[in-house]
């Protein structure tokens, strides 16, 4: 009875746990396809603004894009929650545009709630 009763847990985590993933994975593409346009060319007008032609370029045509969720760059705790910077770290979604190729690596972060991008070369 005890294996049995093991085997319901592991089979009831094992659901929670796939369709975790798959709700993730289907907002994280939701977000994708939704911004990927605005995300470009705010990309390319950061490019633009730092007269950097060869990141203009390769960031018009992003090798991948992913999404995250906060800015791991800001320097708040989790529990810090009256801190101004709190929803930067820990609430807002960015997708991260890479380009790898001849021209070198470029990274470009946008904010999706606050329309801003960070270009930089890796």
């Amino acid at each position: 009875m005890r294996f049995l009763v093991a085997i319901l847990v592991i089979v009831a985590a094992a659901k929670v746990a796939v369709r975790d993933h798959l709700s993730k994975a289907g907002l994280a593409e939701a977000v994708i396809t939704a911004h990927r346009e605005r995300a470009v060319d705010t990309c390319r007008i950061e490019g633009q603004a730092a007269r950097d032609q060869a990141a203009v370029r390769a960031i018009g045509s992003p090798t991948n894009i992913s999404m995250r969720t906060g800015d791991p760059t800001r320097q708040v705790m989790l529990w810090q929650i009256d801190h101004a910077d709190w929803h930067l770290r820990y609430r807002n979604p960015q997708l991260v545009l890479t380009h790898d190729k001849r021209a070198g690596r470029f990274v470009c972060v946008y904010d999706v709630l606050l329309s801003t991008a960070i270009l930089m070369r890796a």
